[in-house]
């Protein structure tokens, strides 16, 4: 019985939230206003942190999908490039070499 293992990864929409709050938890204290004034407010920062943060990890993501895209793109094209020049290479040696069987050239 193996059991895989299930990644996790944090959820930047939660992390958002709490950050929002706790940002208008600290601002409360610092202006010495009372924490049940505007109770609403913590929703709502909350939340517009929450989208914000969660908007920010999926552009950093995308951005990254497309950095690795480009650069596996960019390995095959230069590995192709390298295959072709290593073709072109062998057609020169076999070249030389029938030419100097044929006693054409004394290059080896």
């Amino acid at each position: 019985m193996s059991e895989q293992h299930h990644h996790w990864y944090p959820s930047a929409f939660r992390y958002g939230v709490s950050f929002g709050v706790m940002i208008q938890l600290i601002t409360r204290v610092a202006t010495k206003e009372p924490l049940y004034v505007r109770p609403f407010s913590y929703l709502t920062v909350g939340l517009t942190m929450g989208f914000v943060m969660s908007y920010f990890d999926w552009w950093k993501r995308r951005a990254t999908e497309e950095i690795l895209y480009k650069q596996d793109e960019n390995k095959y094209h230069n590995m192709v490039r390298a295959m072709n020049n290593v073709r072109v290479g062998e057609e020169e040696e076999i070249t030389h070499m029938v030419e100097y069987l044929k006693g054409t050239s004394t290059r080896v």
